[in-house]
């Protein structure tokens, strides 16, 4: 029977009304209705590529709970489960891995295609497949059997997606399930876009300047850097389009990542208790799949990603585990010079190298297709244009764009033994294969054990600290190799009891190694770290209503300080009286809270917008949930960036921070009215779930979930972050997973996430996690078959 709701029926009814039932995509001219492509999850499927019969039970919520009588076919199973609810994504994924997106996404994406296959994904996902062993290459076979064989039950009742593109998948392949392990490996870079608009803005801004715009973290020792004052006076070509294509094509979600995650040894029963929130740009779909797996030696559960075997956040029977990224900066940029007769000829040390000519086709719809001309260097491909008369080029390096050197990666191998894993100690040696993503995991076991461990491959580098552009031609500067896993930080049961993460450093200041200069600042984990103290026995629900936490511990920093000031302008003085009385809880009701939001904003408008110009925009994507310059400036009031360049005189902060106080007022008037007291954070900031083809007002009601009023911003525990470039305080970024997970029942786990199971509108779990997920809701995932047999609403079987 095919799933419905009551909403589904609901919409496509007025939908009747207004278009006679139908929907037209953009690039398309066929209309669908709603339901095509909607799964079957009861009854019996024959004919399925399993050696035994496999049971797939779905709660009330869409979780799949697989049970398979060996690994092989639980694997078939859940590429089939994956790909009855999330093909479209899987197939988003996959394409824009092989540069392959613009086949039906048209010339939109023709600059998104070419820069991934500049940055190597195709080689790195091709070569990490054959990196893998024997016994893995035949699960990730299994799975992508599995997708295959909902693919051929389908036939062509796909999903709106396809049809509306007019688009069939092609057979998905084992290779096929790395995708989204190389699309995260770029996701989660850091230092590409400072390092972007270090080049941008290298004429306008010096280096004591930059050190202010990115403070890194307290007390931090940054490097000389010396070359950037040479740098600033060099011609270099204009920066390429391509460079630039994943922040317009995935504007939210470009660099977007963050997580909370704590534990500790002295939870129910005298075993660790962990909690999980992962930071994720908002998307619809939403990025994560519940999902429980059982099979002999295997009973796992957590979140899985859509396109990949295995369960990737969650727990055993034994142990439980959960990542937050380490931000290992891994991009770099390297500046050539040229040989002035020709500009594909680049000088290194001694030596004129000749540039390698790659000509990329790019296919696009009906069978046509566009051909771009791109040249590679030792240190990468070259990023700006290659004009006459200019000096300079500029050449990206990252994991796979070194040819021959790419970073060989191993985290399919380690994510298909996480869900046999039994303790922190085995798990720490199954990380050691993940080399192309930086996580930090947290882990603890049912005896008592905690841990953490470090993922990723950390360059070593030679003559340069990575934080800028470097001078590729002195022959001096590169990569030697990179950091071996003893090197990589780690900690099993440390003393405190506990371990917090949330993307801040948690590396000794001492520590030989540089690992990034792009940290989040310390206000999540130092809050957790105080809720913490005051809890001798934490339970499930003491941890869930810690990843709600709204106090702002920036505001308890800042406002102190800004305090200590007066301001004779009106709507100055009035903002800051609101800010005096404001609790620094950053709740959706609250008017203090909208007043601290925008005044941060225009803060930074006020000290940057003379400096940075047009740059001002990714400026605020670089710096979204990391150490920001609000939190440096006022201990420095000789800094050159209080005095605006566009104006004659000289500021003093005492006039920028009026400027930006008076200027938050005034807006908020406008946008919110002349009464104060009903100004509220949640009318500026809320979710709202965009779906690609919501592009009219119908199309937008029937396939956009939201707007739903939003507390917290970048620093606060339950985070919702912002990008606030265009004057916009809608969520960017949100928890896009709760969990949490006590180690003496791993049954009672509880959970949460926006929207839901499926990612086809119209379906009943289109988004019916949304309004549960976003009060602060966790609700029971069960794992003993008992219980999830008393919440099963619905059984599949998948037989030989």
């Amino acid at each position: 029977m095919r799933q419905v709701n009551t909403a589904g029926i609901s919409r496509l009814l007025v939908g009747f009304l207004i278009v006679i039932g139908t929907l037209v995509l953009p690039g398309s001219c066929k209309s669908l209705i709603l339901a095509k492509g909607w799964p079957e999850y009861e009854g019996e499927i024959s004919n399925m590529p399993v050696q035994q019969p496999v049971t797939v039970l779905r709660d009330e919520h869409g979780i799949p709970h697989i049970y398979a009588q060996n690994k092989h076919d639980l694997l078939v199973a859940q590429g089939f489960v994956h790909a009855q609810d999330r093909l479209w994504q899987m197939e988003t994924f996959r394409r824009v891995v092989s540069g392959r997106l613009s086949e039906f996404a048209g010339e939109g994406r023709v600059n998104l295609d070419t820069f991934c296959r500049m940055l190597g994904f195709p080689a790195l996902r091709r070569k990490a497949y054959e990196a893998l062993s024997a016994e893995d290459r035949a699960m990730a076979q299994a799975y992508a059997d599995g997708v295959n064989a909902y693919i051929r039950l389908l036939g062509e009742d796909l999903p709106l997606e396809f049809q509306s593109s007019d688009h069939t998948p092609e057979e998905y392949t084992a290779e096929d399930t790395i995708s989204l392990i190389v699309l995260n490996s770029w996701m989660f870079r850091e230092n590409y876009r400072p390092e972007l608009m270090a080049l941008l803005g290298r004429q306008g801004i010096t280096m004591e300047e930059w050190a202010d715009i990115y403070p890194a973290f307290p007390n931090a020792t940054l490097p000389d850097d010396a070359y950037f004052e040479k740098l600033r006076s060099v011609e270099i070509g204009t920066v390429l389009p391509e460079v630039f294509s994943f922040f317009q094509a995935l504007p939210e979600q470009a660099g977007a990542g963050g997580t909370n995650m704590w534990i500790s040894k002295s939870g129910p029963g005298g075993k660790p208790l962990f909690a999980n929130d992962q930071h994720l740009g908002i998307s619809l779909p939403n990025t994560w799949y519940l999902c429980h797996l059982n099979a002999p030696g295997i009973n796992a559960a957590g979140v899985s990603a859509a396109g990949a075997p295995g369960i990737m956040t969650g727990h055993t029977d034994t142990m439980a585990w959960g990542f937050a990224i380490f931000p290992i900066d891994f991009v770099d940029l390297f500046v050539l010079r040229l040989d002035p007769q020709d500009p594909t000829r680049y000088i290194v040390g001694d030596q004129t190298l000749e540039m390698e000519e790659e000509e990329l086709v790019i296919g696009l719809p009906e069978g046509r297709s566009v051909s771009k001309t791109v040249y590679h260097t030792i240190f990468g491909p070259i990023i700006t244009e290659l004009q006459p008369g200019t000096e300079g080029a500029v050449a990206l390096r990252s994991y796979g764009t070194v040819r021959g050197k790419e970073v060989i990666d191993g985290t399919l191998s380690s994510v298909l033994r996480f869900m046999e894993a039994g303790s922190v100690a085995e798990m720490m040696d199954i990380l050691a294969d993940m080399k192309t993503i930086g996580f930090s995991v947290i882990m603890g076991d049912a005896d008592g054990n905690i841990g953490w461990q470090t993922t990723g491959s950390v360059p070593k580098r030679s003559g340069y600290s990575g934080r800028l552009p470097a001078d590729g031609s002195s022959g001096l500067n590169d990569w030697q190799g990179f950091l071996s896993v003893e090197q990589m930080p780690d900690a099993y049961n440390p003393p405190e009891g506990q371990i917090i993460n949330t993307n801040n450093r948690t590396i000794p200041k001492d520590d030989p190694y540089v690992f990034s200069f792009m940290w989040s600042a310390d206000y999540r984990r130092n809050r957790i770290a105080m809720l913490l103290e005051d809890l001798d026995t934490p339970t499930v629900e003491d941890f869930r209503r810690m990843q709600m936490d709204v106090h702002s511990l920036q505001a308890d920093s800042i406002l102190p300080k800004l305090f200590a000031y007066s301001f004779e302008d009106e709507k100055a003085a009035a903002a800051l009286e609101m800010l005096k009385n404001w609790d620094r809880e950053v709740r959706a009701d609250s008017p203090g809270a909208a007043v601290y939001e925008v005044f941060l904003n225009q803060w930074v408008r006020a000290l940057l917008e003379d400096e940075l110009g047009e740059n001002l925009f990714p400026y605020f994507h670089i710096t979204l949930k990391k150490y920001l310059i609000q939190d440096v400036i006022l201990d420095r009031p000789d800094s050159p960036l209080w005095d605006r360049k566009d104006t004659p005189g000289r500021e003093t902060p005492q006039q920028i921070l009026e400027m930006a106080l008076s200027r938050a007022y005034g807006w908020l008037e406008e946008e919110l009215g002349r009464n104060p007291r009903k100004w509220k954070w949640g009318k500026l900031h809320y979710y709202y779930w965009k779906h690609a083809g919501g592009t009219s007002w119908f199309k937008a009601w029937l396939l956009n979930v939201g707007p739903i009023p939003a507390a917290g911003d970048f620093n606060t525990v339950n985070n919702n972050a912002y990008i606030a470039a265009k004057d916009e305080y809608k969520v960017t970024m949100l928890p896009g997973l709760r969990m949490v997970i006590p180690l003496d029942d791993v049954n009672a786990m509880k959970v949460s996430m926006p929207l839901g199971q499926s990612c086809q509108p119209g379906h009943e779990h289109y988004d019916d996690l949304v309004d549960g997920w976003a009060a602060g809701e966790l609700f029971d995932f069960p794992v003993k078959r008992a219980d999830v047999e008393a919440m099963t609403v619905s059984k599949l079987l998948l037989s030989p």
